[in-house]
């Protein structure tokens, strides 16, 4: 969802901006209304001189389709997102560091421009989501220099397929990591390391390296988040894919909540034990509450279908049923 909104901002006059977040804004329209932090990017825009202090950003704002739940640092005075910018900026130094912040910004705009039908896949999920996962974990294991480098090219590059087919897509995310990194004269060992990085991500996931294991747990990190949000918003996604002849032949959508639910259940119990024991630290409590809440909101239906897959997906985000008595 794009809209056209009014954003103040502290800044020195005359800035430029290109990438810019804000606790919250107002969205403009019929009912303005606030817009959180986690749910907003920002995405081109200009500042101008209002006051000596204040300034108009006029902008399109993104709304990403799911809650990203912060990664809580324990012993951290920060954010996570600002301790992943600090580690970047301190391990990578100037060259690095600005190839990652074009790549970055490169991936928003690709990924923007298939939003409305990928509301799973979109920027937010790589950028604010997988990204700012895999470099704290990064931090976590004292990952530095090449290596750090290295990962964060290819998370930011490991959804990009999406751009161009929805099925299987790893392996243009892969490619285009690879040549990435050749294009910089590194050696090819390096450049097949980025290509395993965001091939290791495809289901069943098969990582070898660290690095790989730490790129396939940060694309699952919102399993120790807001599950149901996220996975109501990939519901939503599959349902327009399906529609679009995308899906493999075998898919079936959900008839139902109950149905939505039990696989939900069996995806968060059975499938991706995190690799990393950081990763476990990081997502695994709130992992095990959201186990915990969808069997009983399972229990809660007594049986009952609940809602159907078109109320399902006309949620803007996920809201729990209206259990029987």
């Amino acid at each position: 969802m794009i809209k056209s909104v009014l954003i103040r901002l502290s800044a020195q006059a005359g800035s430029q901006f290109r990438e810019v977040y804000t606790g919250c804004c107002i969205v403009t329209g019929e009912k303005p209304k606030i817009v959180s932090f986690t749910t907003t990017k920002i995405i081109m825009g200009q500042a101008e001189r209002l006051t000596s202090e204040t300034y108009i950003y006029r902008a399109r704002v993104f709304r990403c389709m799911y809650r990203i739940k912060p990664i809580e640092l324990k012993g951290e005075k920060m954010t996570a997102a600002n301790a992943a910018e600090y580690y970047l900026m301190d391990k990578l130094y100037g060259p690095k560091y600005n190839r990652i912040l074009t790549l970055r910004q490169n991936a928003n705009d690709r990924l923007a421009k298939i939003a409305q039908t990928h509301p799973f896949h979109e920027p937010n999920h790589t950028v604010h989501d997988v990204f700012v996962s895999g470099v704290i974990l990064a931090k976590k294991y004292g990952i530095s220099g090449e290596d750090l480098f290295v990962l964060c090219v290819s998370l930011l590059k490991h959804d990009l397929g999406y751009c161009e087919k929805y099925w299987q897509n790893e392996k243009i995310g892969a490619d285009e990591t690879a040549r990435y990194l050749r294009n910089l004269n590194y050696h090819k060992q390096v450049s097949d390391h980025g290509h395993h990085i965001v091939m290791a991500t495809q289901l069943p996931q098969k990582p070898i390296t660290r690095l790989a294991k730490i790129g396939c747990d940060s694309d699952f990190s919102s399993l120790g988040g807001y599950f149901l949000s996220a996975g109501l918003a990939l519901l939503k996604e599959n349902a327009i894919q399906f529609k679009l002849g995308n899906m493999p032949k075998d898919y079936k959508l959900p008839e139902n909540e109950l149905e939505w639910l039990i696989m939900q259940k069996t995806f968060l119990e059975t499938q991706h034990p995190y690799f990393t024991e950081e990763a476990e630290k990081l997502f695994g409590e709130q992992r095990k509450l959201n186990s915990i809440e969808i069997n009983s909101l399972i229990t809660g239906l007594k049986g009952s279908p609940g809602r159907t897959l078109e109320q399902l997906i006309s949620l803007e985000d996920w809201i729990a049923p209206q259990l029987p008595a």
